[in-house]
């Protein structure tokens, strides 16, 4: 059996659109789509935000989605 984690990166500092992964869509913040996009195929507990910004962690944190900080260099 394959073992996967689904990352999901989320990054504040974009230059084309600064703060994209909080940005509300149709009532539904960017970062939450996704994550229930990606519950539709795995579950839970494979999937995961990856972010460098404590803005995002926080969100995250607040809407028990599961994340972790990376540095602001990671690729």
């Amino acid at each position: 059996m394959i073992d996967y984690l689904v990352v999901i990166p989320a990054r504040y500092s974009s230059k084309r659109l600064p703060g994209k992964p909080l940005l509300d869509i149709s009532g539904v913040p960017m970062i939450v789509r996704t994550y229930n996009q990606c519950k539709k195929v795995v579950s839970p507990s494979k999937i995961i935000v990856a972010t460098d910004d404590l803005r995002i962690r926080n969100f995250c944190t607040s809407k028990k989605i599961p994340v972790i900080m990376t540095s602001k260099k990671c690729l």
